[in-house]
């Protein structure tokens, strides 16, 4: 009886997981499209706020790169540079610490190359 509990109780924890997981997931992809939208339409503190929710729904490298790329989008947008470039460097920082997405990179250093600085 004591192991069919434990088997039982494993399972539901399994699914509670899953199911925190997905609403995370879904949570991140809801605030990353919504900034994304409001950065498209130059609301930039809508979509700055945004993207900042979203980091606390990212979970891994390429999801956390990319808020902190498009925060460097706002913030350039804003005629904030040195954050935008701090931002960047944050995302460089990122992927290299937990791991590479080629194309992110790619468009972080042009980022960084295009912001004359």
């Amino acid at each position: 009886m004591k192991l069919y509990s434990l088997i039982i109780a494993g399972v539901f924890w399994f699914f509670a997981t899953v199911s925190v997981q997905a609403q995370s997931e879904t949570a991140y992809l809801e605030n990353i499209q919504a900034a994304d939208q409001q950065l498209l339409l130059e609301n930039f503190s809508s979509a700055q706020k945004l993207y900042n929710q979203a980091k606390s729904y990212a979970h891994n490298a390429n999801e956390k790169s990319y808020v902190h790329y498009k925060l460097g989008t706002v913030y350039l947008r804003l005629n904030e540079k040195l954050k935008a470039r701090q931002e960047w460097k944050n995302a460089l920082d990122i992927l290299d610490r937990e791991g590479d997405n080629s194309g992110i990179r790619f468009h972080l250093k042009q980022a960084l190359a295009n912001s004359g600085m």
